[in-house]
């Protein structure tokens, strides 16, 4: 678990559990097994560098406060376009997580107060 997510950035003992225990599940026969489709990514991987998808237009119809978080080693969601998220259609607040890659698990203290700030900045 640890290697398959350690661009999930860095964690304590008891945040490893906690990832473990959400992310696997023993089925029937006691082997422990992803609690997801681990290819959920093979057709966007197949089909992406083929074809790019603009979603744009649907993006900037977005009308409400938005945030967008991104890992910064990420490999999915690339600075540039973070940083156009920040200036078109809803204008989100962009936050950077160092030490992560595409996906925070919003776990530590100090990722968490970066949404809890937002809700309750934006959402008042």
């Amino acid at each position: 678990m640890r290697a398959v997510s350690a661009p999930f950035g860095p964690h304590t003992e008891a945040q490893w559990r906690f990832l473990t225990e959400t992310f696997l599940r023993k089925d029937a026969e006691g082997k422990w097994r992803p609690h997801y489709d681990p290819r959920i990514a093979d057709e966007y991987k197949r089909t992406l560098p083929a074809q790019d998808i603009d979603l744009w237009y649907l993006y900037d119809a977005i009308r409400c406060p938005t945030m967008a978080l991104r890992g910064a080693q990420s490999d999915l969601l690339s600075r540039e376009t973070a940083q156009a998220m920040g200036h078109r259609g809803p204008k989100a607040k962009v936050v950077e997580i160092a030490g992560v890659g595409h996906a925070p698990t919003l776990l530590n203290p100090d990722q968490i107060a970066v949404v809890r700030d937002f809700l309750h900045g934006e959402a008042a």
